[in-house]
């Protein structure tokens, strides 16, 4: 049996400054204001299109959730959400 490498052959990836260019909305606001990667954003947007839901309260909803897991949780606590979001960006402007 072989070990695993110490180091993986793909760089890492650094999503600290992806925004979803085509989003509109409160997602689009979001994520021009680094609170939302596309990643979240696109997951949502998906979703809502699964599932024939278009209420920009509830998209956010989700996407706020995706990026919480994405960043390690697995939960999201609404109450909360004013004091765990962190602007990425250091633009006083885009908040």
């Amino acid at each position: 049996m072989t070990a695993a490498p110490e180091h993986s052959s793909v760089d890492a990836v650094d999503l600290s400054s992806s925004v979803a260019l085509r989003a509109r909305g409160m997602l689009g606001t979001f994520s021009e204001a680094g609170v939302l990667h596309a990643a979240d954003v696109h997951v949502a947007q998906r979703l809502g299109a699964l599932c024939g839901e278009a209420d920009e309260s509830v998209l956010l909803a989700v996407a706020l959730v995706v990026r919480g897991v994405r960043m390690g949780s697995v939960r999201l606590r609404l109450g909360d959400v004013a004091e765990s979001v962190v602007v990425d960006r250091s633009d006083p402007e885009a908040v």
